[in-house]
């Protein structure tokens, strides 16, 4: 084995061998994974002038006889593994193109968790300017390292909850949705600049859910980036809280003004059921923040720690170690230095562990704080009964007795009002009228047409301007009569097809899936998947798609 492929094996801890086959090619073998096909540079290069790998004969048959699934090279000084993706060159000759999939978080990691932990601290490329990495490549990362639970606490947004949940679930890891927001805890009105501190939330059931978004909302809405402490008193119920270092409570440390500090974990703990206490050292490399954070733990650990618990919580900004210049230049963007930045990747519980042993000196009492810093990480993830149901349509009953006679009640109205008598080819209206209840009525979505058709109806009582209508809907003739729109698509030959079609309202049964190796794939109610050993399913609802074994090498095939 190359030494530098060999290094990059044990870097990423990939559990890998390597060998040579009765062919004379070059194999890596990734346990969990699969066999692929390395190849090496020819002449100084592995891709040619039409973007296709450069193979030997022996090589070029071992593919084109599907004896691997997966090229492996290097570009750079990286690793990458490819699918086999023909094409076809200028001279009309079979290549292969590659696919730059990174050679790592693949198969079995060589490290085994020495105890059970849950990674709350997840900062992705949804928190602008301060965080990286896609919402899929933490969670591959994380089903990796053995992880089963992945926790997410962006700062001041909540956008990437669908993306963070959907990739969750493609590893097969429970999603633990967070957030840090920041609190002005002496709210003035009256001041245009608030002293701000941060609090971390976690979602612990449905109501927790419904309270985080009405937070967020005051926080990008209702104020400047920041909600008064006040107003959480309503919206605390299924949240868990937890103090972290940019807190309210350790600037109170610093300024040893300790029975205010007290005062403060008072206030939260009468508002939160539960509270916790954040030890985080990833950010600490500064001797004078590592000093000020190894004091406001000593603080603690003397003066509150039977007051709230201790969870382990490292906040982490990118992936690996060597994005460090990203979250470097990140920090520069935004007046930090490069120390604050140093270390803050995501770990194995084991890295994380060792991350601690330094302090272990400066703080007596601090292992065992540590050790239930970790079992309180696990003790409140399992206890969090909250799924976000994406593929669940989730539209308001329109409250009457039967929805789909007001439904034509109202639109026999609205047929005698804008066309019986005002159109000349009645006959094509009530073709076109006919084919979208056709979509409309079997499908639920009655209640959509009269929730708009009543919230139009009373803004045009209140003298509140709404408009003709925009975009695809103008195209619906259900929606003109009923005066939800003030366009009449047939003279202007627009289709309700753009608007409302079979494609979108069953577009909730389509199912994407991540296998190990990384690779997505796609399936529709009634596709035909392969199985090994020669079966097929049918692709519906009623799929455990945890338990099935699909042949991958059908599919590539």
């Amino acid at each position: 084995m190359d030494e530098s492929l060999k290094k990059w094996i044990e870097d990423n801890k990939l559990t890998a061998s390597n060998y040579t086959n009765n062919s004379g090619l070059d194999v890596v073998k990734v346990e969990e994974f699969g066999e692929l096909l390395y190849i090496h540079t020819f002449d100084g290069n592995i891709i040619d002038e039409d973007f296709g790998f450069i193979l030997s004969d022996e090589e070029f048959d071992a593919l084109d006889k599907a004896e691997f699934q997966y090229i492996l090279f290097e570009f750079g000084k990286k690793f990458y593994y490819s699918g086999l993706k023909k094409d076809r060159n200028k001279y009309n000759e079979i290549i292969y193109k590659p696919e730059f999939n990174d050679f790592k978080y693949i198969g079995k990691c060589s490290e085994e968790p020495v105890l059970p932990y849950v990674p709350l601290g997840t900062h992705d490329e949804y928190e602008l300017m301060n965080g990286s990495g896609s919402c899929s490549l933490w969670a591959r990362k994380a089903k990796f390292l053995g992880f089963n639970m992945l926790g997410v606490c962006n700062k001041n947004t909540l956008a990437d909850v669908m993306s963070f949940n959907d990739a969750c679930g493609k590893f097969k890891l429970k999603p633990i949705f967070g957030e840090t927001i920041t609190i002005a805890y002496n709210y003035d009105k009256d001041k245009d600049i608030q002293e701000t501190f941060d609090l971390k939330l976690y979602v612990k059931n449905q109501d927790g859910w419904r309270n985080l978004l009405f937070i967020s909302k005051m926080i990008n809405v209702d104020y400047d980036k920041f909600v008064p402490f006040d107003e959480l008193s309503s919206h605390s119920s299924g949240l868990i809280a937890v103090i972290p270092r940019e807190s309210y409570f350790n600037y109170l440390i610093d300024r040893e003004e300790y029975e205010d500090a007290k005062a403060v974990l008072k206030a939260h703990e009468k508002i939160f059921n539960e509270i916790y206490y954040q030890i985080d050292t990833l950010e600490y490399q500064s001797k004078t923040l590592f000093k000020k954070h190894l004091n406001q733990i000593d603080q603690y650990i003397m003066k509150y720690r039977k007051i709230v618990k201790p969870i382990l919580i490292n906040d982490s900004y990118y992936l690996d170690e060597e994005e460090l210049g990203i979250k470097g230049l990140l920090n520069k963007v935004n007046g930090k230095s490069l120390p604050e930045a140093k270390d803050q990747y995501f770990k194995s519980v084991n890295d994380t562990l060792n991350s601690y042993s330094d302090w272990l000196d400066e703080v007596e009492p601090l292992f065992q704080v540590i050790v239930d810093g970790i079992n309180n990480s696990v003790k409140i993830s399992d206890s969090i009964d909250f799924t976000l149901n994406v593929s669940e349509r989730k539209i308001p009953a329109f409250e009457v007795d039967n929805v789909e006679d007001k439904f034509f009640e109202v639109l026999q109205d609205g047929i005698q009002k804008r066309l019986v008598g005002k159109v000349e080819n009645i006959d094509e209206y009530y073709k076109r009228i006919e084919t979208e209840c056709e979509l409309i009525v079997p499908n639920d979505l009655c209640s959509y047409f009269l929730i708009l058709w009543d919230i139009v109806n009373w803004c045009e009582k209140e003298d509140i301007m709404v408009g003709p209508g925009r975009g695809s809907v103008c195209g619906s003739l259900v929606a003109y009569c009923i005066g939800i729109t003030q366009i009449d698509p047939i003279p202007y030959n627009l289709y309700f097809e753009r608007f409302l079609n079979k494609s979108r309202v069953e577009a909730h049964h389509a199912f994407h899936l991540i296998m190990d190796d990384g690779s997505e794939l796609e399936f529709h109610d009634g596709d035909r998947i392969p199985l090994v050993g020669g079966k097929e399913i049918e692709a519906s609802e009623d799929v455990d798609w945890n338990n099935i074994d699909i042949d991958i090498k059908a599919i590539v095939k």
